[in-house]
């Protein structure tokens, strides 16, 4: 799931503060900035980065999402992408897709945008990466919700740009435009989907993920190693 999908899993919550959304949307900006020491400074926070992981392990493991990938991958490698390019391709794209269904959920966009309003008061990160941090959060602050994900030409270039730095990922010349046309033919299928496998999401969360009182205890971290695709750089 992308960071925006993380905010909206995040508004599900009995207490959805912006501090719990900026920390379920943590450990994607950490990537995306390249601030990788990023880590959660505030108890809401931290809180959030463990909703992020658990999250995803909902999602990824979601018959939806998965029935989802493999048609798009077999499109795209119809269209001649090699088999690790349109898996890659085909996750990152799904997630973008997906945000695009939920930029209009009025409450989920204004908590958002509230998570980003002094965000670095709650993230602590090595001092070579505070500036790196501090332009990205400002980039995203300008920015806005990110109602361009409804456009499949506009989350074909943002795939395109996630992958470049990746050889054997990365498409080729010509292959944005397949990826665009792949996209537009499924966009309605993700929108379709969209409800019945966050209703799964829902279901596959643990119990205390969107109680009040959260988990008992939560580790301290921002770690990306679990499944995560290879989604580096998305803005």
């Amino acid at each position: 799931m992308n960071f925006f999908g993380h905010a909206a899993v995040a508004a599900w919550s009995g207490s959805a503060t912006p501090a719990l959304a900026l920390g379920a949307m943590l450990p994607d900006f950490a990537a995306i900035s390249g601030a990788r020491s990023a880590q959660a400074a505030h108890d809401e926070t931290v809180r959030g980065v463990w909703l992020h992981h658990v999250t995803d392990e909902a999602f990824h493991g979601a018959p939806e999402f998965v029935a989802l990938m493999g048609d798009v991958r077999a499109r795209l490698e119809a269209a001649g992408l090699a088999r690790g390019g349109a898996w890659a391709s085909a996750h990152v794209a799904i997630e973008l897709l997906l945000d695009g269904t939920l930029v209009a959920d009025t409450p989920t966009a204004a908590l958002y945008l509230d998570a980003l309003v002094d965000a670095e008061a709650r993230i602590r990160c090595a001092s070579e990466e505070q500036l790196m941090l501090a332009r990205f959060l400002d980039r995203m602050r300008a920015h806005g919700v990110p109602y361009g994900y409804r456009d499949p030409r506009f989350v074909a270039a943002r795939v395109e740009r996630a992958l470049a730095s990746r050889p054997r990922l990365a498409l080729r010349a010509g292959q944005s435009e397949a990826l665009t046309a792949v996209l537009a033919e499924v966009s309605d299928r993700v929108r379709a989907c969209a409800p019945r496998l966050l209703d799964d999401v829902r279901g596959r969360l643990p119990m205390e993920a969107l109680s009040p009182a959260g988990p008992a205890a939560v580790p301290r971290t921002t770690d990306r190693s679990r499944a995560d695709p290879p989604s580096q750089s998305l803005r």
